[in-house]
């Protein structure tokens, strides 16, 4: 919903950077992810931090290294 929903908000206006961008879609961002879906009868960031912020790990100690195997 929102890759349609956020463009059709934005449409007439011009954006000359990233950050003015970000911070346009920001406010419209948070209005969705707080807006009630029918279906559900819960917002998107009510089912985040019910269903999904309790299952989260921390992420690892070490970084994640990058490594190509090849047969010899």
């Amino acid at each position: 919903m929102s890759q349609r929903w956020i463009p059709a908000r934005l449409r007439n206006r011009r954006f000359v950077s990233l950050t003015e961008l970000n911070a346009a879609i920001r406010p419209l961002l948070d209005d969705l992810n707080t807006r009630i879906m029918s279906d559900y009868g819960a917002s998107r960031a009510d089912l985040f931090a019910t269903l999904e912020r309790p299952n989260l790990q921390p992420l690892p100690a070490e970084p994640y290294i990058f490594a190509r195997w090849k047969p010899s």
